[in-house]
């Protein structure tokens, strides 16, 4: 055996020069990506089909072009932060700023679904459009400047990166409050509309059905329920992971390594389950416009106010179209 050959094959490799508990971490982060790249794949590959139908063979809108730039730029991130943990590069800088750059055009165009979707709902009002707006573009902005906050270096004399730095109330921090702010704001802004929306007549309304309904949508019509659930589905699959990215990034005695490991899950969880609530509004819009939606024990008000819904939804950015559009000859099962 060539003990010359064995010992640079030693050196190159990156946990040489690390500790024992920064390895474990490292070697940690690395699996984390990996499940992530191909969990999302399986969301992606499950979902192709569905998409080709109802997204890639409709003439554009700005709703679909942002679903189809969230989903690449979601894949790049991705990608990007797996090649950062585990490949040789000669400029760990660019790699670093390379992934913030996607991680924010991933984040933006994601979270910008849902201005669409409120403005939709609310028949393009300006307000809710515009506070909306604001905190986007606010998230967006700092995100952008997030590589100023973040350190990277080459691990010993191996040409493999690791942080150096984040900074505990950085713009990744921050990033990720606006976000929970943005997608709490959503939820209240879709929820306290859609809850408005006609019920099933009673003889009295009570608190405790009026809360029920805020959150469970009880006594709604069947596709104001469906807009309103798909929301909730979103919210609540998200907010978990949205927490556990701020709390490690928050927290100055979680190691250096472990700041951003739930950052990458957490970019793809919004993104799936975002653009799995998209396909599924424009399923309902096409099964209310195409007379296939399950009406029965619906008032006449209320079949009427999902009629009303899903036109407005399709003329206020939603990315359905007007009622030539194809999306009505689609098979929603």
């Amino acid at each position: 055996m060539d003990l010359t050959a064995t010992t640079d094959l030693n050196l190159s490799i990156p946990q040489t020069y690390l500790s024992t508990d920064v390895v474990i971490v490292y070697e940690a982060q690395s699996h984390v990506f990996f499940l992530v790249l191909g969990a999302w794949f399986w969301d992606f590959a499950n979902a192709l089909p569905e998409e080709f139908r109802i997204i890639w063979w409709r003439k554009p809108t700005a709703a679909t072009l942002c679903y189809i730039l969230s989903r690449f730029m979601t894949l790049a991130a991705i990608l990007s932060a797996v090649i950062f943990q585990v490949a040789p590069t000669t400029d760990c800088n660019l790699a670093k700023d390379f992934l913030f750059i996607t991680m924010t055009c991933a984040t933006s165009f994601t979270a910008l679904l849902f201005i669409f979707r409120v403005r939709a709902v609310y028949a393009g009002s300006v307000i809710p459009t515009a506070i909306l707006a604001v905190i986007w573009l606010s998230m967006s902005g700092i995100s952008s400047v997030t590589p100023a906050f973040v350190g990277t270096a080459h691990i010993g004399p191996t040409r493999f990166c690791i942080l150096t730095d984040v900074r505990v109330m950085g713009s990744t921090t921050l990033t990720f409050t606006f976000l929970a702010l943005y997608d709490t704001l959503v939820f209240i802004l879709l929820s306290w509309k859609l809850t408005g929306a006609v019920r099933v007549p009673t003889t009295e309304t009570s608190w405790w059905e009026s809360a029920t309904s805020f959150f469970h949508g009880h006594g709604l019509p069947r596709f104001s329920r469906a807009v309103l659930r798909h929301g909730q589905k979103y919210y609540l699959a998200t907010v978990i992971l949205n927490i556990l990215a701020l709390v490690m990034l928050a927290t100055p005695t979680v190691p250096l390594v472990l700041h951003t490991i739930f950052v990458i899950p957490a970019i793809a969880m919004q993104n799936a389950i975002a653009c799995r609530v998209f396909r599924e509004t424009l399923l309902d819009i096409a099964s209310v416009n195409s007379q296939r939606l399950d009406i029965g024990h619906q008032s006449s008000l209320q079949i009427r106010h999902d009629i009303d819904l899903s036109d407005m939804m399709s003329r206020n950015g939603h990315g359905i179209g007007d009622s030539s559009d194809k999306m009505s000859s689609i098979n929603p099962v």
